[in-house]
C-alpha cells in the first residue's frame, strides 16, 4: 500500500513538471501552445483598430522633399502629405520645402507635432510646428512688380531682381483682380498686364526665396475701363466690341454671375448666335498690342431694341463678382 501511494505522488509530480516546462517554453517557439493562445498585446488588440496617435518633438537632422519626409536627431522619421497642417504664424517654417531650405542655410530646426505611427515605425504627421533656432534669418518678406514668370521652371522675378521659387505648397491669396497661379501670372505678363506682388518665404543659399505665401494683384492704377456692345468672338476667344476694342479674358478674370448675367465667353457667343445683343463693361489692363486684359467683366443681353441701354452693364466697379 505504501509503495502504491508513493507511485501516485511521483506521478503527480511528473505531470506538474511537464506542465511547468510547457509554460516556460525557453525556446520561445511561436508555435508552442502557450504563445499561440496568449492574450494579444496592446498594439494588436481589437484587430483592425488603428494604432494610437503619436507625438514627436526634437531637432531636425535632415529633410528629403522628394520622399516628403524629415528625420529627427533621435532617428524618428516623420512623413508629411497633402493633408498635413503646418503651423504658419510668426517665424515658423510653413512647409517641408521651407524646412529643408532652413537646414541648408545652416539653421538649427526644431519640429514638434502629432500623427499616426506606421508599421515601419515612421510617423505620418497630422500637424507640424517647425521653426529655425539659429543660422541666418530664414524668413523674408518681399514685394515688387512682377517682371517674368516661368510656370515650367516654377519661378518668378520681381522688379527688385529677386527670384522667387513657387511650388505646390505656395499659398496664393484669392479675391477680385488677383492672380492665383503661376500660369495665370505668366499669361497676364505676356499680355502686358502689370502685376504687383507681396509675399513671404524662406531664403536660400543662392539669395533666392522659396515662397510660402503670395498675393499677386493686377495693378489698379493701370486698369482701364471699357464699355460697349459685343460685335463678335474671335477664334482665340477674344471679345471684339463694336468700337474695335479687343477684350481678352483669362483664368483670373472675374465675371459677374447670377440672374441674367452672362458669365463666360461661351455664353456670350451663344447669345450672339441666337441674335442677342450683348452689352459688356468692366476694367482691365491695357496690353502692348492695344487690347485689354480683363480683370472684371459684366455682360448681359440688352433688352429688346434699346440702342444705348446699359441695363446693369455698368462701369465694372471692383466689388465681388460671384
Amino acid at each position: 500500500m505504501r509503495n502504491l501511494q508513493l507511485g501516485n505522488v511521483f506521478g503527480l509530480l511528473t505531470v506538474f513538471a511537464l506542465a511547468a516546462g510547457a509554460c516556460s517554453s525557453p525556446s520561445g517557439d511561436p508555435t508552442s501552445p502557450t504563445l499561440q493562445n496568449a492574450a494579444p498585446s496592446a498594439l494588436t488588440s481589437a484587430a483592425g483598430q488603428a494604432p494610437p496617435g503619436a507625438r514627436f518633438d526634437g531637432r531636425v537632422a535632415s529633410a528629403d522633399p522628394a520622399s516628403q519626409s524629415f528625420q529627427l536627431g533621435d532617428g524618428t522619421v516623420v512623413r508629411v502629405n497633402a493633408t498635413t497642417q503646418w503651423k504658419q504664424s510668426g517665424p515658423r517654417l510653413g512647409s517641408l520645402a521651407a524646412l529643408a531650405t532652413a537646414l541648408t542655410s545652416g539653421a538649427e530646426v526644431r519640429a514638434k507635432g502629432s500623427g499616426q505611427t506606421e508599421a515601419s515605425g515612421a510617423i505620418v504627421a497630422d500637424r507640424v510646428d517647425a521653426r529655425a533656432e539659429g543660422g541666418r534669418p530664414t524668413t523674408r518678406v518681399f514685394r515688387g512688380n512682377a517682371t517674368t514668370a516661368d510656370s515650367i521652371g516654377g519661378t518668378l522675378t520681381l522688379s527688385t531682381d529677386l527670384t522667387v521659387g513657387v511650388d505646390a505648397t505656395t499659398r496664393w491669396k484669392r479675391g477680385p483682380q488677383r492672380v492665383t497661379s503661376l500660369e495665370q501670372l505668366e499669361t497676364a505678363l505676356l499680355a502686358g498686364a502689370g502685376v504687383y506682388i507681396k509675399g513671404k518665404g524662406a531664403t536660400t543659399d543662392d539669395g533666392t526665396v522659396q515662397a510660402t505665401e503670395l498675393d499677386a494683384r493686377l495693378r489698379s492704377s493701370a486698369l482701364a475701363r471699357f464699355r460697349g456692345q459685343v460685335a463678335a468672338v474671335d477664334e482665340t476667344g477674344a471679345l471684339l466690341l463694336a468700337d474695335g476694342t479687343v477684350i481678352r479674358v483669362f483664368d483670373a478674370t472675374r465675371w459677374k454671375k447670377g440672374g441674367r448675367w452672362l458669365s463666360s465667353v461661351e455664353a456670350i457667343e451663344a447669345a450672339l448666335t441666337t441674335g442677342g445683343k450683348v452689352r459688356l463693361a468692366g476694367k482691365g489692363t491695357s496690353a502692348a498690342d492695344g487690347s485689354i486684359l480683363a480683370a472684371i467683366v459684366r455682360a448681359k443681353v440688352k433688352p429688346g431694341g434699346d440702342e444705348d441701354d446699359d441695363d446693369g452693364a455698368d462701369d465694372g466697379e471692383d466689388d465681388e463678382t460671384n
